[in-house]
């Protein structure tokens, strides 16, 4: 079967089940279905490509579980799939798998770190939509999974582009485009979020290199301003979209 009928299967499968949870996950889904599916393929891609290198994938770690880590997993179902961060049962995925309990803003303490031996380190490491959710410095975070990761292993991070189009606008007009943080400590929301150039800065001075980089509009759009903005930014530069994601490998 093709990758992308693949992922269309899952997708509707994971629609489904979305609908078996409380409100808040399947709302969840929702907002975020086209990211997970994108972040699907992008992943089956990069596991193809790996394999074909020689590099032979057969660990995936990742950081905070999701939808993702479910599509993933069956899209792959030969590959084992461990998790880092606090766990959600609803998103753990079938078969052999292992969970960190870790809080990753402890990357800023490096006796904190977890430390695997060679043979149990990551092929891919998925950071997806958390780093902007960390009040503990990105270079922190990337050195302290830099570690898990093997010499030739791959991390993605997904995040939104904070110099998007609708933010600059909203900045232009008065507004601050980004939420406070909340009083949930638990789920305080966004601290900072980061443009292309800060990632590729800040990826370079972690020890890693951007591979690929692509900006898209994975977000759903409900104002008008958000709409004329998404199609605004298909015909301008790509660092108007709304959502990074970046493929870092490490330098030599």
């Amino acid at each position: 079967m093709r990758l992308e009928d693949s992922i269309d299967k899952l997708a509707m499968k994971m629609e489904h089940y979305s609908k078996s949870l409380d409100n808040e996950s399947a709302n969840y889904w929702q907002f975020h279905h086209k990211r997970f599916k994108y972040i699907t393929r992008v992943t089956g891609n990069l596991i193809n490509e790996l394999d074909r290198s020689g590099c032979n994938v057969e660990r995936i770690l990742d950081v905070g579980n999701s939808f993702q880590t479910l599509m993933i997993s069956q899209l792959r179902p030969d590959l084992q799939i461990d998790t880092v961060g606090f766990l959600a049962e609803r998103y753990k995925p079938d078969g052999i798998t292992k969970h960190y309990s870790f809080d990753v803003n402890d990357a800023y303490y490096p006796d904190r770190w977890i430390v695997l031996d060679k043979n149990s380190r990551y092929d891919i490491i998925l950071f997806l939509e958390v780093i902007e959710h960390l009040y503990t410095a990105p270079e922190q975070v990337l050195s302290f999974l830099g570690s898990l990761l093997k010499p030739d292993g791959i991390i993605v991070i997904q995040t939104p582009n904070a110099a998007s189009l609708i933010n600059r606008l909203r900045l232009l007009f008065g507004e601050n485009p980004y939420e406070l943080i909340r009083s949930d400590r638990m789920n305080p929301g966004h601290f900072r979020e980061y443009t292309k150039l800060e990632i590729t800065k800040l990826a370079n001075q972690s020890g890693f290199l951007v591979k690929d980089l692509f900006m898209m509009d994975y977000f759903p759009v409900n104002t008008i301003a958000e709409k004329v903005c998404q199609q605004a930014a298909k015909i301008l530069p790509a660092t108007f979209r709304t959502g990074m994601t970046v493929i870092l490998r490490r330098m030599n």
